[in-house]
């Protein structure tokens, strides 16, 4: 399926087509466990200004983006996941908004397919997670 996405590596290639895979993986997971922000990634304590979550709701997110034999990097890992909290704080539409304001030819058209093997959910489909993506973001009451 069509998405309007963000060029993550900017390398091109099977580099970025990797990098879309564990987005929108990511993404799909988000969307359909539905996790408190704050469950997956706690705020920092003071002095902190970066760590790898220990939470079970991070390590299921990475084993949700993650696959055996793919030959992700940590930098390819790190975009992908830097752009799925992004995502889950303001949806995708604020994420390619935020993306426009800065380097609007980051932005393009790309087919995004999850295999439905990779859903967190049987019963989801692609379409569904990217449906509930575009809802990620929305104040919860």
């Amino acid at each position: 399926m069509k998405k309007l996405t963000v060029n993550l590596s900017r390398f091109g290639g099977g580099y970025e087509a990797l990098c879309q895979t564990m987005l929108w993986r990511g993404v799909a997971w988000w969307a359909e466990v539905h996790p408190r922000f704050e469950d997956v990634w706690p705020p920092l304590k003071v002095g902190e200004t970066y760590r790898r979550e220990d939470t079970p709701l991070y390590k299921e997110l990475e084993h949700a983006m993650l696959r055996k034999g793919e030959d992700a990097t940590g930098a390819m890992f790190g975009a992908a996941i830097s752009s799925v909290a992004y995502i889950a704080q303001h949806g995708v539409d604020g994420w390619l908004a935020a993306v426009r304001a800065q380097d609007p030819k980051r932005i393009y058209e790309a087919d995004v397919n999850i295999d439905p093997a990779d859903s967190h959910h049987e019963h989801a489909t692609p379409e569904e997670a990217f449906e509930a993506a575009k809802r990620l973001g929305q104040r919860r009451p």
